[in-house]
């Protein structure tokens, strides 16, 4: 089986889950994957290590981690992999695809344009 997890970073505001939950939902309907989770860094559940563990318990073999993030800060550059480092070293066959951050991309450059100038 294979999964996604949608890694965002996590804020204080509850309105933060109820947008990560319709990522995950409009995601779910425009992937091929076998489940979808969402998970934070910070301040909120769950959080990375859980929804790991919950996929391994759902027999989810190969998982791919996209993080919501814009910048490869610290978390991109060794947060996110220790914690994948300690997830593969406690499940034997687990293989996790860490992908990258969204960085810079002309189709976000337009949004931002549409946001700008909104009709």
């Amino acid at each position: 089986m294979k999964g996604l997890i949608f890694l965002a970073h996590g804020s204080k505001v509850e309105e933060t889950n109820e947008t990560l939950k319709l990522y995950i939902e409009a995601l779910a309907s425009r992937t091929e994957y076998d489940t979808i989770k969402g998970a934070y860094l910070q301040l909120m559940a769950p959080d990375l290590h859980s929804a790991l563990e919950e996929m391994v318990s759902e027999g989810v073999t190969q998982v791919d981690i996209f993080p919501f993030f814009l910048f490869k800060g610290n978390h991109m550059l060794q947060d996110i992999p220790a914690e994948i480092q300690m997830a593969e070293a406690n499940h034997t066959g687990l293989h996790i695809r860490f992908l990258d951050c969204i960085g810079f991309d002309n189709l976000l450059v337009d949004l931002i344009v549409e946001r700008l100038n909104p009709s």
